[in-house]
């Protein structure tokens, strides 16, 4: 997969598929930061690496202690730095966004990268990767179109949990 690719999966087919996870979830930031393609070069408060199936990067750092790590990703994922990944997916979870997250979620990982995001994700300070920013999610509202068949599914994993809510 070439670094294009990767960024175009990432951005038009992976970031819809997680908008409606991360909007119920009460996300308030959620961008993707990849090598610049120009000489652009900005910069984000808080990232998680995350690793294409092969490396096209390197992305670059302003940190010194971070560029031998952050040049091998070829790309970056803005989150709120209180966002507490060790408990991700929160163990309260209710099961039918559980499936989903395994179920949808995670299967496009696997398509894309070389493994589930959370098995690779490293945190590094904010304000210490540069690239291209594309923002996906800004004070909890989502600022990319997410196609309607997304929706679809996200609703038909909720209707789902709500009848075996009803059952029990």
């Amino acid at each position: 997969m070439t670094r294009e690719e990767f960024s175009t999966h990432w951005f038009t087919k992976h970031a819809p598929l997680i908008v409606p996870f991360f909007l119920d979830l009460g996300v308030q930031h959620y961008e993707q930061v990849r090598p610049p393609l120009l000489s652009s070069q900005l910069r984000f408060s808080s990232v998680h690496l995350t690793r294409p199936k092969q490396i096209h990067g390197p992305l670059t750092t302003i940190s010194p202690t971070f560029t031998t790590l952050v040049s091998t990703y070829d790309g970056a994922a803005g989150m709120p730095s209180q966002s507490d990944l060790h408990n991700f997916p929160p163990p309260s979870l209710a099961k039918w966004k559980l499936a989903y997250y395994r179920q949808v979620i995670l299967i496009d990982e696997r398509r894309f990268l070389v493994s589930e995001a959370m098995q690779h994700i490293h945190r590094v300070p904010p304000m210490t990767v540069d690239g291209e920013r594309k923002v996906v999610i800004h004070d909890g509202k989502c600022l990319i179109n997410v196609p309607e068949s997304v929706w679809e599914v996200w609703r038909s994993y909720e209707a789902k949990g709500c009848a075996e809510e009803k059952e029990t």
